[in-house]
């Protein structure tokens, strides 16, 4: 998985840490009151990639709290033979 704070192709994205595969991380630098937009996009062990990017806008709150403000959520489909993502 990658992510940007710009809708990017995969591959020119920064690549996101993990453990399992599945859960993903990353740090960011925020500051009190901003509004940020991240994009990410995936790809699975198939080589198959996202069309586009799914983003997420945020707003990171002076109490220290980070508010969901929207959110694109990624479509995952499923091989039904193989039950892996594709």
């Amino acid at each position: 998985m990658q992510y940007s704070n710009y809708d990017f192709i995969y591959g020119s994205g920064i690549n996101q840490t993990t453990i399992d595969g599945l859960t993903h991380s990353f740090n960011l630098n925020i500051a009190d009151g901003k509004t940020y937009t991240i994009y990410h996009r995936c790809m699975d062990s198939s080589g198959n990639k996202n069309d586009q990017s799914v983003f997420q806008l945020f707003l990171y709150h002076l109490t220290g709290k980070i508010i969901l403000l929207m959110e694109a959520k990624m479509k995952i489909f499923w091989n039904k033979i193989t039950g892996r993502r594709r």
